[in-house]
């Protein structure tokens, strides 16, 4: 449950970097007059796009963590937030998993 519980913040934590970099390529492309790749109407296209763009700005997090923390407030409070979740979910999951164990040990299961 443990495992679950830290691949489950790593994923959330993994789509708020995604955010955070798809905006600072945005502001970046605007900034230098670029045209911002687009056009897509596929949905499968706009996910690629933005895992494509989420790898290729890993380069620059030190400037997609700072842009993230002065100009969008919202995405560090996502990132908080999810994760407070996340850990929420596993707080259950956990208890829930020890009730069910106690349970089946009363009823002679195991």
């Amino acid at each position: 449950m443990t495992a679950t519980g830290i691949a489950l913040a790593f994923a959330w934590a993994a789509i708020v970097w995604g955010l955070a970099a798809n905006a600072y390529y945005v502001v970046e492309a605007r900034s230098q007059n670029e045209r911002i790749t687009g056009g897509y109407t596929n949905p499968r296209s706009l996910i690629a796009l933005f895992i494509a763009e989420s790898f290729a700005e890993l380069p620059n997090a030190a400037q997609v963590i700072s842009y993230a923390l002065a100009e969008k407030k919202w995405i560090p409070c996502i990132l908080v937030l999810g994760e407070i979740g996340v850990l929420t979910f596993w707080f259950v999951l956990t208890r829930w998993e020890r009730r069910l164990a106690n349970e089946d040990r009363r009823r002679g299961r195991r």
